[in-house]
């Protein structure tokens, strides 16, 4: 699979060179499109989502700086939902913020009360393979 080229929409003017008072949160994209066989796709979460494509499939954090929000799932290019990672893993409860790739595995980096971990996934079908401290 052809990489995807991802279309951003931004709830504020990111562009402009005037940061200061945008947070982390107001710098990531609220939306997200893709096409693919000329048909269009997308995703949006109002407190931001970072997306990024392995393989044939596209690896989603949403809402990475909000706790109650906050989720992380794969999804197919054309949309449909593969799987959702477990907020909780062994035994520690998580929060998504970052996408890495390690082919030919993704990693999944998340905060805890315990810590950062990185969750390594397989981008075809979401399994976590293993997970391990992350400083």
């Amino acid at each position: 699979m052809e990489d995807l080229e991802f279309y951003e929409t931004f709830s504020r003017d990111v562009t402009s060179g005037k940061h200061e008072d945008l947070s982390i949160q107001d710098r990531l994209p609220n939306k997200i499109n893709w096409l693919v066989d000329n048909e269009e796709f997308s995703i949006a979460c109002d407190q931001g989502l970072i997306a990024k494509q392995f393989r044939s499939n596209i690896l989603v954090i949403e809402a990475p700086y909000d706790l109650e929000k906050n989720s992380a799932y794969l999804v197919t290019v054309k949309g449909q939902l593969i799987s959702s990672i477990p907020k909780k893993y062994d035994c520690v409860s998580l929060t998504f913020y970052d996408i890495l790739t390690s082919p030919p595995y993704a990693i999944l980096l998340a905060a805890s009360t315990s810590g950062d971990f990185q969750l390594t996934i397989d981008p075809r079908n979401g399994t976590i393979h293993k997970s391990a401290p992350f400083r």
